[in-house]
């Protein structure tokens, strides 16, 4: 069973005041000790009509499984679709703009060494 934790039960989602909690993003940690800075695997459910950053300190690896979403970097000026089976990913800090394309919500996979954040 998955575990879906909005932004009142974690830190690493920042909370969208302005958002119902059904248009919050939300993550289950599948793998690893969220509380240190080993590998870890983590789900994120980013809800239609998302559009923010995943922010990650350390070396970072993420892969879309559901949905679609735009994905650009502080380099990039366009978006690139992504669509089920599409990845990115960082070395260290980074600031990835994402944002769900569609009216669907969109699962990513992420396998980071450490904390990330999740910002509306």
């Amino acid at each position: 069973n998955i575990v879906w934790l909005g932004p009142s039960s974690t830190t690493w989602i920042q909370s969208a005041a302005t958002k119902a909690p059904a248009k919050q993003p939300q993550i289950a940690f599948l793998w690893g000790d969220p509380q240190s800075d080993q590998a870890g695997g983590t789900l994120i459910k980013l809800p239609e009509g998302f559009d923010g950053k995943i922010l990650s300190h350390s070396p970072l690896r993420a892969v879309v499984i559901e949905g679609l979403a735009k994905f650009q970097t502080n380099e990039t000026t366009e978006g690139k679709l992504m669509t089920p089976g599409s990845f990115f990913s960082s070395h260290g800090e980074d600031t990835h703009r994402v944002s769900t394309d569609g009216e669907l919500p969109c699962i990513i996979y992420v396998r980071s060494e450490g904390k990330f954040d999740v910002i509306p």
